[in-house]
């Protein structure tokens, strides 16, 4: 049995656990297994909700103020995990979803474990941090599926994207962003910095560096721990939890692109820390033809022409949702939200998957054309992608001709990275074959993650 990194495995839990696999395979298996537990309970989400998972697995939780994140002990032959409620949300999260991993092993009733913020290792010398590993991967795994944010993963790195992934699956910030590290096999660099004095202009440190396992190139090599950052840069202009910043830096001699995104200080601090995602500039560039911006989905130019607004509906739903992008299109067109509703009862192949409903409107003297596609099956949480990209690649093809007899710029938000679950790195190549390779210019919306109104309000 073997390490990833060539050593073997030496816990007797471990192997126990393992058997004839290997113990990193066996964890992503009993993930799998649990996340079967959560869609059957129906507490899938997102975000996973991690008590009724729980319950589904007869463990009984319990409040405690004992002075540890959560334990796991067995009473009468029932598992029962203390958890401290005053935790930040995110935190308690992933220790009561680390709790839960420990019963994947048959010895978890044996002994109780206590998971503070340092861990849960008795003896660092030993080979329980072994166990303890482990637990932490089914646990990332339970709080973000691999089917389910693979594809998001995949795509360009986009900082307000990715915050709106953390929000949706209710996990931390650093954590997402060290998945898509090690996940995207993108050319990108992780950097953890914070202030050295804590002042806002202050000097910025490098507490870690975290490249992908495939990077090749100076930028693998540019960042490490304890590293003064050169003066002044972009991060300097991110104070307060859960802003973000774009832009670019230099450091050492280079010029790189920089997103980042302030997260919670070390004790005693007043300013955030500043986690960075850093790429070179080529890298950066798309070359797709898909222009993405930061903004709602009706932040249109005026003098940019007619414009044509495409988004996903449901195969089963016979109006537009109040939230999202569909809730936006109504608030600003409510008479097409009810011509969309009047051309689904008037026929029920209308909502046939791959059928698109065209209307015009006009806002300020500005043609808006909005373009509703049939390509989401069904509603509602699913393990499984409720996306159909031939149907979206046949509404597209629609999308595209109409685009073209108008001479219309296409807007579009993340289709189909909401409720339907959709992979964003097929959709934005259908994005690039159907529209942008037939000169139809795409300007893809994403939210920002917060108003500066809301910043500083993240625990996560």
């Amino acid at each position: 049995m073997e390490k990833s990194h060539g050593g073997e495995w030496r816990n007797s839990s471990v192997i126990a656990f393992a058997g004839d696999s290997d113990p990193l395979e066996a964890a992503s298996a009993a993930a799998r297994d649990l996340l079967r537990t959560a869609q059957t309970a129906d507490v899938l989400g997102p975000p996973v909700d991690i008590f009724g998972l729980a319950r589904a697995l007869a463990i009984e939780l319990r409040p405690s103020a004992e002075g540890w994140d959560a334990s796991l002990h067995s009473r009468s032959g029932q598992f029962v995990v203390e958890y401290d409620p005053t935790r930040p949300k995110g935190r308690l999260r992933f220790s009561i979803a680390h709790e839960i991993a420990h019963t994947c092993f048959a010895d978890a009733g044996e002994s109780i474990r206590h998971r503070t913020a340092q861990g849960a290792v008795p003896d660092p010398q030993g080979d329980s941090w072994e166990v303890e590993l482990l637990c932490n991967l089914i646990a990332a795994e339970i709080l973000m599926p691999t089917e389910s944010i693979q594809g998001h993963l995949n795509s360009d790195f986009d900082i307000d994207f990715l915050m709106e992934l953390r929000r949706r699956w209710d996990v931390s910030t650093e954590a997402i962003l060290r998945k898509y590290v090690t996940d995207s096999g993108r050319e990108g660099v992780l950097i953890a910095t914070s202030r050295v004095d804590g002042e806002a202009r202050s000097i910025f440190r490098v507490d870690y560096a975290q490249n992908p396992p495939s990077i090749s190139g100076m930028l693998g090599t540019l960042f490490h721990h304890g590293q003064i950052l050169d003066q002044p840069n972009l991060l300097n202009t991110c104070v307060a939890v859960g802003q973000t910043v774009r832009g670019t830096m230099i450091q050492g001699g280079v010029r790189l692109s920089v997103q980042a995104v302030g997260v919670p200080p070390y004790p005693g601090s007043t300013l955030p820390r500043v986690l960075a995602y850093i790429q070179s500039e080529e890298e950066y560039e798309s070359d797709r033809g898909i222009i993405h911006v930061v903004g709602d989905i009706l932040d249109i130019d005026q003098a940019s022409g007619p414009a044509l607004v495409a988004h996903i509906v449901s195969d089963e739903v016979r109006q537009w949702s109040n939230w999202g992008v569909a809730g936006a299109l109504r608030r600003a067109f409510p008479d097409a939200a009810g011509s969309f509703r009047a051309w689904t009862i008037f026929s029920p192949e209308h909502l046939r998957l791959g059928r698109v409903h065209l209307i015009s409107r006009y806002r300020n003297h500005q043609l808006i054309e909005i373009a509703s596609i049939v390509a989401q099956a069904g509603y509602g949480s699913s393990f499984d992608s409720r996306l159909d990209l031939e149907a979206m690649s046949v509404g597209l093809d629609v999308v595209a001709s109409r685009a073209i007899e108008l001479d219309a710029t296409v807007h579009v938000p993340r289709l189909g990275a909401g409720q339907a679950g959709g992979r964003w790195d097929h959709v934005e190549r259908l994005l690039a074959e159907r529209l942008a390779s037939k000169g139809v210019e795409v300007v893809v919306h994403t939210l920002p993650s917060r108003t500066p109104e809301q910043w500083g309000n993240d625990h996560a």
